[in-house]
């Protein structure tokens, strides 16, 4: 299976080159990675090419446009999904490869936080990761993507395309393609790092991401509650 990794990157100098590096490390190399630049004003795209990356522009500001441009620039049968500040365990191309198997459209995996104190991270793990993947799954009726670190076939995100609503910049990306996919796994030992700077949000920029998750699912609701939802993906496709 060919895959492709999708890095959205905004003004991402100090966090990329790092991000990169990990990928060059893996035991089964991506064949291809894209990084989709959103306008950034510092040397991203410069540290992407350096690092041989496909570097995509993205004007319209927002990280859902900016991933869905990625996603649409693949070529391979995978597209493989992380962030700019994302660390993954050279291990990890080789363990999506080997657990993207049978009918699953989608994986997905947890991430330890890094660059903060033990307390810090463990609190982040239970409050931030654990609460999105459960209270997101309930809402969902399956579990959720995450969507710095996720893996789907090429051929859900084009079912997938033209359900999302992929040039809004107030949805949460994550939530609103994880209903148009229909099986989704998570994969414990799909596990990477990610940075603390989401556990250091100011409370407006907390408010924010929190409206933006629930106007994510109340767009889909009821219509794809996961009660109607649980009838719909036990059809045959």
């Amino acid at each position: 299976m060919t895959i492709s990794v999708v890095i959205p990157a905004c003004n991402e100098e100090a966090l990329l080159g790092q991000c990169l590096t990990a990928l060059a490390l893996q035991t089964r190399l991506p064949d291809e990675i894209i990084v989709v630049d959103n306008s950034s004003n510092d040397s991203t795209a410069a540290i992407a090419r350096r690092y041989n990356a496909r570097v995509i522009q993205q004007v319209q500001s927002g990280i859902w446009p900016t991933a869905a441009a990625g996603y649409d620039a693949a070529t391979s049968e995978c597209i493989a999904r992380i962030d700019a500040d994302t660390l993954v365990p050279e291990t990890w191309v080789e363990t999506i490869i080997t657990s993207l198997v049978g009918g699953t459209d989608a994986i997905t995996g947890p991430a330890d936080f890094y660059g903060c104190k033990r307390v810090r991270a463990t609190l982040g793990k239970v409050l931030y990761m654990r609460a999105y993947f459960t209270l997101v799954g309930l809402a969902l009726g399956q579990t959720p993507l995450f969507g710095s670190n996720f893996a789907m076939r090429t051929t859900a995100w084009k079912k997938a395309r033209t359900l999302v609503h992929s040039s809004r910049s107030d949805l949460h990306d994550d939530i609103d393609l994880s209903y148009s996919i229909k099986t989704i796994a998570y994969i414990p030992a799909m596990k990477v790092c990610v940075s603390s700077r989401a556990l250091r949000r100011t409370p407006s920029g907390i408010t924010r991401q929190f409206l933006m998750g629930f106007r994510t699912i109340f767009l889909h609701w009821p219509e794809e509650a996961p009660w109607r939802r649980n009838r719909l993906l036990r059809r045959p496709a």
